[in-house]
């Protein structure tokens, strides 16, 4: 039976891998022993889902933005851990909205629109809500594949985006809708 993650041995080893002291392979090693580069894609989904409950429970805002880090490291795409993103996306107690925008475009799923169009809304209080908006549009567009599926979700939030990007939006929509 293996043991429960220590949580704050994660997070120090993830300050080491930020900071360039500890290699990805190392990582990988610390936190699975053995050859971490043979470590079954389920076992890093489970890991990272672990990790990310953690955080959600203790609403720890720095272990949001190393979830996202882990993400990238173990490269977990699976449909459960997506919607553990998707709802940390909803969470209003971190700052790294704008990194999960991007983490749920670089994973391409239907599933994650309704989470980022519900994202717009959200001003965040840490910053300008421009640039979570801008991020969010372009994950729209690479979601929807761009054409009229796109523009159709984009246009109605063209009216409630930031003053700055509400021309730049009905554009954007425009031009997707003129492409072939």
């Amino acid at each position: 039976m293996k043991k429960p993650m220590d949580f704050a041995q994660t997070n120090l080893l993830l300050e080491q891998y930020i900071n360039g002291t500890l290699q990805k392979y190392d990582l990988l090693f610390c936190l699975f022993g053995g050859n971490g580069r043979e470590v079954p894609p389920q076992e890093r989904s489970r890991f990272l889902l672990e990790y990310l409950h953690r955080v959600t429970e203790t609403q720890n805002g720095g272990g949001a933005e190393y979830a996202v880090i882990l993400h990238e490291v173990l490269s977990c795409k699976d449909p459960q851990t997506l919607a553990a993103f998707q709802k940390l996306l909803a969470q209003d107690w971190h700052e790294r909205h704008e990194d999960i925008v991007t983490l749920l475009a670089e994973c391409p799923s239907e599933s994650s629109l309704p989470h980022l169009v519900k994202a717009f809304a959200f001003d965040p209080p840490y910053a300008d809500r421009y640039p979570l908006q801008k991020k969010i549009m372009w994950a729209v567009y690479r979601i929807a594949a761009g054409g009229r599926r796109g523009a159709e979700i984009l246009q109605p939030l063209a009216k409630s985006a930031a003053p700055e990007l509400q021309k730049e939006f009905r554009q954007f929509a425009s031009n997707i809708v003129a492409k072939p």
